[in-house]
């Protein structure tokens, strides 16, 4: 009778595979990310996802925005309340106010849809700069091209340019 209780309170299951585990993934697919390897096969890991990190994620102004991949590609210059989204600039380029404006709307960084830095935004970014109110370009003078200006370029000190030398791109997240 003893053993017949323990033979009804076995039962046998299959256990669930890796993959409904949510080990779908292999190491080179998670390489520089966190990464866990499935008990069951080590071959299969599971590392968190583009939208599972930036759903979750929450930013504060100064931080670097990081992409799907992972990688940074911009500094954080406003932020709303929740966090989690606001305006990132990124890619510095040398050149007349119209070619840094193709080359801002050309960028396909992060999926976002970039334009030429608005003076309201190079505002705060030239803030988060350390000693330079715009950018630092290879000359030594900071300056930034805005899509509010035609033509011109905002610099710092006593430095005017009737041409613009260079710009940054901005990007809604």
């Amino acid at each position: 009778l003893l053993s017949a209780q323990s033979a009804a309170a076995q039962v046998c299951t299959t256990p669930p595979t890796c993959d409904a585990l949510g080990y779908n993934k292999t190491a080179s697919e998670c390489s520089g990310m966190t990464m866990l390897k499935c008990p069951l096969d080590q071959s299969k890991v599971y590392c968190p996802s583009a939208d599972e990190i930036n759903s979750s994620k929450t930013y504060k102004v100064g931080d670097t925005y990081v992409d799907a991949n992972g990688i940074g590609i911009g500094t954080i210059v406003q932020i709303d309340s929740s966090g989690q989204h606001g305006v990132v600039v990124a890619g510095a380029y040398a050149g007349t106010e119209s070619e840094v404006n193709q080359y801002c709307m050309s960028k396909t960084a992060g999926g976002l849809e970039w334009g030429i830095i608005s003076r309201g935004v190079a505002d705060i970014y030239g803030g988060l700069t350390p000693g330079c109110e715009f950018f630092l370009t290879a000359s030594g003078c900071c300056q930034i091209c805005s899509a509010s200006v035609s033509g011109n370029c905002y610099s710092s000190g006593d430095f005017g340019y009737s041409e613009c030398s260079g710009g940054l791109c901005q990007a809604n997240f």
